[in-house]
């Protein structure tokens, strides 16, 4: 889906997703940004990657550098600190 929206330039419909599972898109995109990335380097062209990481850049008004970096500190995090045990309760 990410990767239709930035096609198309059109990320309301992922905000919309988002908003409905009571999540904001940039979050969803920062949290599981390593899976995202696992998915386009596998199923994606270049090209596509690319424009990917930058739409996901522009929406998120955060560079990939700095999205990559906060995914990896949020893994850490609950690794060592076992927030993945008591998430959303």
């Amino acid at each position: 889906m990410t990767t239709q929206a930035s096609i198309e330039a059109k990320p309301v419909l992922l905000q919309e997703l988002a908003a409905s599972c009571g999540h904001g898109l940039r979050d969803i995109w920062i949290d599981h940004f390593q899976h995202i990335l696992a998915h386009l380097v596998f199923h994606h062209t270049k090209k596509e990657q690319e424009g990917v990481l930058k739409f996901i850049a522009a929406t998120t008004d955060i560079h990939i550098q700095y999205i990559r970096r906060c995914s990896v500190q949020n893994q850490v995090n609950e690794l060592v600190l076992g927030l993945h045990e008591h998430r959303n309760h």
